[in-house]
């Protein structure tokens, strides 16, 4: 997606009527702080180091809120504090669309054409000092919420707006880094946002830039510190061509290389010369000059003579030493150039950035994996307990059922019972009256 964010005012200056509304919304000294442009190393860095509240550009530490937004930016505070994620009545779209398409419902979204001129002037302006989203030619409901602020219809909190639209960006990007090329906006703002914590630690850009590393990277060295780019193949990349030595004289000439032969006759200077026990000859070397050295054998001269290597140890480092002099001599030596100071700490930074960007990434991510846990422990523990909670309920309902049940098969009995004891007895009333009628029969009797 094309992004496209502009540091100068040359788009107000063509459009006055975008310019007022600007200015009518306290956007001016915002859009006036954005000249200072931006830089695309400290925006990335900035954007996988922010994890929603802080930031970490090397030693640089910033706590991000809209507050901090709104000192950097100039912006007011003031107004709704809404963001296009938030539910959304549908405004009224209808007074920016041209005449021929204000009958037009609202469908998911609409073409930047149906707008009337001066809106679509509006609209391009706040897409590229504020939003900064890239899409040029679509209308979606938030920008009509956006249109609404710049005309003074219903003003919205723009330092809110702004912090939570840099939050979902950089989630964004660190969810998928790959993708930071084509993600990565609201550059000016992270420029805004860095040099109001510098002013805050009384630093310059240009200090920050250099100590922390920024201006002598280069984007290759940036990509592979954010781990967007593979190293580059042995094919492509700049190898390095070793200084061929100059010839001897030697090889000039076509003479053989005397080293070896002076190595030949210090090996046969040596061999009789280890067998002495002291610097002087023996009679073996009577009459002869095994040493081939420019002195004769007279007592005199053997004064003035150098002492001779006794051991054979030290014969051998002096061999040695004495080889290596040789080919150093006739430029042999195939040692490599060591790096320069500025070389070594140059890479001590880009490893130690690498370091602490992948150290970054990893205890975000552990973070969230660790809180995705403890809620879905949370959630698992509080569904075990309802669960339990429905359990012992039911049971307690199961044992109560199987007691009434109980109780009515008793009642039932104790009912039987009764009925069977009352048709037994005889009930008193039937008995008095009984007795009444055999009384008035007897008298009857008696009176005839």
């Amino acid at each position: 997606m094309l992004k496209r964010e502009l540091s100068d005012l040359s788009y107000l200056q063509s459009h006055p009527e975008v310019q007022r509304h600007f200015s009518n919304a306290g956007c001016m000294e915002f859009v006036n702080r954005l000249q200072s442009g931006h830089h695309q190393a400290t925006a990335e860095a900035f954007a996988l180091s922010f994890d929603g509240n802080r930031a970490r550009l090397g030693s640089v530490e910033i706590k991000v809120d809209e507050k901090f937004i709104a000192e950097a930016t100039g912006l007011p505070m003031t107004g709704q504090k809404w963001f296009k994620t938030t539910a959304l009545k549908k405004p009224d779209y209808r007074s920016y669309l041209k005449d021929g398409y204000k009958h037009k419902a609202w469908t998911k979204g609409m073409l930047v054409a149906y707008l009337d001129e001066e809106w679509q002037h509006l609209f391009k302006g706040i897409q590229l000092y504020v939003t900064s989203e890239g899409r040029y030619d679509k209308l979606m409901m938030y920008h009509f919420k956006l249109m609404d602020h710049f005309s003074g219809k219903t003003p919205i909190n723009l330092p809110y707006f702004l912090y939570h639209s840099l939050v979902k960006v950089c989630n964004r990007i660190r969810a998928r880094p790959l993708s930071i090329k084509s993600t990565l906006c609201h550059m000016g703002l992270i420029k805004l946002i860095i040099l109001q914590q510098l002013k805050i630690q009384e630093r310059s850009w240009e200090h920050f830039l250099f100590w922390e590393g920024f201006e002598t990277q280069t984007q290759a060295t940036i990509e592979q510190i954010s781990g967007l780019r593979k190293m580059a193949s042995p094919q492509s990349s700049i190898r390095r061509r070793r200084a061929i030595p100059a010839p001897s004289e030697d090889e000039v000439t076509g003479a053989k290389p005397r080293s070896s032969k002076r190595k030949l006759e210090f090996e046969q200077v040596t061999e009789p010369i280890t067998q002495q026990d002291s610097c002087y000859p023996t009679k073996q070397s009577s009459g002869k000059n095994p040493l081939n050295l420019p002195y004769s054998d007279s007592e005199s001269e053997k004064k003035v003579q150098s002492p001779v290597i006794k051991s054979p140890e030290k014969s051998a480092e002096f061999a040695q030493n004495y080889d290596t002099m040789s080919k150093m001599e006739q430029g042999e030596s195939s040692r490599k150039s060591r790096p320069s100071k500025a070389q070594k700490i140059k890479h001590l930074k880009e490893v130690i950035a690498q370091q602490e960007v992948l150290e970054r990434v990893i205890k975000d991510r552990y973070k969230r994996l660790s809180e995705n846990f403890a809620q879905t422990n949370a959630a698992f523990q509080k569904l075990a307990k309802q669960n339990v909670k429905e359990e012992r309920k039911k049971k307690r309902l199961v044992n109560e059922c199987s007691k009434l049940k109980l109780l009515a098969r008793h009642l039932k009995r104790r009912i039987r019972g009764m009925k069977q004891k009352l048709k037994q007895r005889p009930h008193p009333d039937l008995q008095v009256l009984a007795q009444v009628a055999v009384n008035m029969q007897g008298e009857r009797t008696s009176v005839s």
